[in-house]
């Protein structure tokens, strides 16, 4: 972790990593250790009492496959998230770039580029559930991707804690005020106003479709379209024809009503990973071929940067 006193300056801001509805996130060198960071940065007048949920979670939950946060501090106007510096690319890039090139990567040697990524993504909600919070934002664009094949989910915005007072199965849903996420990784609850960990299964089942197959789940369909299929669990206009038997099987037993959806102990359980070497996954040393991503930067280059790559000056105030 960095010191508790940290402040804008103490950071030099190379570039831009991605921009999201509520957030920039920069890469910045943090100038006092030299070493590379993500600086995400969130106004204050929308989203104060998200962003400290969010890092009071990130903070409670240390995972191979969830990114640490190294630090927090804020400005006048805005909030700011310090985690480590992930050298890979956004899984919903990586789906575009991939399938465009080499549509067959995912589902070649039996699927195993896809059962590895949904794996890992598996073990850090299995992480999560076991300590009582849901995710509810599971999306490519939550995932980061390095060219071992191997991720870190990096948002925890929609986030909650559920009460750890009593047994939280996964069919147990919460009352929200809001809908909140994306539309397309929503469940039929979650339109509803409700959320458990049976929420997080749900966008896993899609994210696993979006790794099997050559199209988006709700390719070309338009916004009341997508709710009436999820509100109405259409199964036939959510499983493509083409997967083969048994990942339809384990769809199928995803995209279920709360009380019948799988849980996260079933998927491990199903034969389309009776493969799987878990342990091995989680520890990072399930092997694969490397993958061709664009380099972003490297940490090796830490005393490499040079001054036409930085966005601002280390001392400039750019940030009231």
């Amino acid at each position: 972790m960095l010191p508790d006193d940290l402040k804008i300056k103490d950071f030099t801001l190379i570039k831009i990593l991605g921009t999201g509805s509520f957030s920039i996130v920069y890469l910045a060198k943090y100038n006092d250790n030299g070493l590379l960071y993500a600086l995400k940065k969130i106004h204050k007048t929308k989203y104060g009492k998200t962003v400290k949920r969010e890092v009071e979670i990130m903070q409670r939950l240390k995972h191979p496959f969830l990114v640490n946060v190294e630090g927090f501090f804020e400005t006048k106007n805005h909030f700011f998230i310090v985690t480590e510096y992930i050298d890979g690319m956004e899984l919903f890039y990586f789906l575009k770039k991939v399938k465009k090139e080499n549509a067959y990567i995912f589902t070649k040697n039996d699927y195993q580029l896809t059962k590895l990524l949904i794996s890992q993504i598996i073990l850090a909600l299995e992480f999560m559930h076991n300590n009582d919070f849901v995710h509810l934002d599971i999306k490519p664009e939550n995932i980061l991707i390095n060219k071992l094949g191997y991720i870190k989910i990096v948002d925890l915005g929609f986030a909650r804690r559920l009460n750890k007072h009593i047994k939280n199965d996964y069919h147990i849903l919460y009352r929200t005020d809001k809908i909140e996420g994306t539309i397309e990784y929503l469940s039929p609850e979650m339109l509803k106003k409700y959320y458990g960990k049976c929420s997080d299964i749900w966008a896993l089942g899609i994210l696993l479709i979006e790794l099997s197959h050559d199209k988006p789940v709700f390719h070309n369909m338009n916004k009341d379209v997508i709710l009436d299929i999820i509100r109405k669990c259409k199964l036939s206009d959510i499983i493509p024809n083409n997967l083969p038997l048994i990942l339809k099987n384990l769809l199928k037993n995803i995209f279920l009503l709360p009380m019948e959806r799988y849980t996260i102990m079933d998927i491990k359980s199903h034969k389309f990973f009776k493969n799987n070497d878990w342990v091995n996954i989680l520890m990072r040393k399930e092997k694969i071929s490397n993958i061709d991503l664009p380099m972003i930067y490297s940490k090796d280059s830490n005393n490499d940067i040079k001054e036409e790559y930085l966005l601002f000056h280390k001392n400039a105030n750019v940030f009231p």
